[in-house]
């Protein structure tokens, strides 16, 4: 008895529905969704997150765009799909690029918008759990740096050299004139006026030949 009873229940119609794995397209990820016909439901229990090289990037944060990042699960027991909006799987995915089965899988960041990743999971055939929504923004593109116009700097002025002031030069001193030590005179000395020689006197009859005798 035990044995048909096995039987019969190998034999029974296996649910599609029963594993978030196995959730068709055309059916939301979302809580309140039927599925294994029970309405899903949110969870913090476990959380979806990307990484870059091996760090991860906190929800809310940044990626760059056109960049492959990794998309994990914190728990990767039981059943478990993730499903992505803005990028696409890069490999391995279903749904149009947009689920994937796989924790570790790569996915291709768009060149601008917002992308978001979350997942549903359950543990024995039960509700199905969705995580919270992890959510990346495009980082702002890096401008390149301008260089700045080079203005020529002017060369150092130099003062001009102040030309030596030249001392007038003295004339020569007569013999004989000293300066006075207190006093130098501001010019040379003026030279006393020289006195004309008398005028030679017309020769008067006294200084004729015999001119005294004669007229004697």
């Amino acid at each position: 008895m035990t044995t048909l009873f096995l039987v019969l229940l190998a034999l029974l119609p296996f649910s599609s529905s029963s594993y978030p794995s196995m959730l068709p397209c055309s059916r939301s990820l979302t809580s309140g969704t039927s599925i294994m016909s029970n309405l899903a439901q949110d969870s913090t229990a476990r959380s979806v997150s990307f990484s870059r090289l091996g760090s991860t990037i906190a929800c809310g944060g940044t990626y760059n765009p056109g960049e492959t990042l990794t998309l994990s699960l914190s728990n990767t027991a039981n059943k478990y799909i993730f499903e992505v909006s803005g990028a696409t799987v890069a490999s391995g995915g279903s749904c149009s690029a947009t689920r994937t089965t796989s924790s570790g899988a790569s996915v291709t960041m768009p060149s601008s918008g917002t992308v978001t990743a979350k997942a549903g999971w359950s543990t024995n055939n039960k509700i199905v759990q969705i995580t919270p929504t992890c959510t990346l923004t495009a980082a702002p593109p890096t401008s390149s740096p301008t260089a700045s116009p080079v203005t020529p700097t002017a060369g150092p002025t130099e003062a001009p050299s102040k030309s030596p002031t030249l001392q007038p030069t003295r004339s020569p001193l007569p013999d004989g004139v000293t300066l006075s030590p207190s006093k130098a005179p501001s010019s040379a000395p003026t030279a006393g006026p020289t006195e004309a020689p008398a005028a030679p006197q017309p020769p008067g009859d006294d200084n004729l030949p015999g001119g005294a005798a004669a007229r004697a």
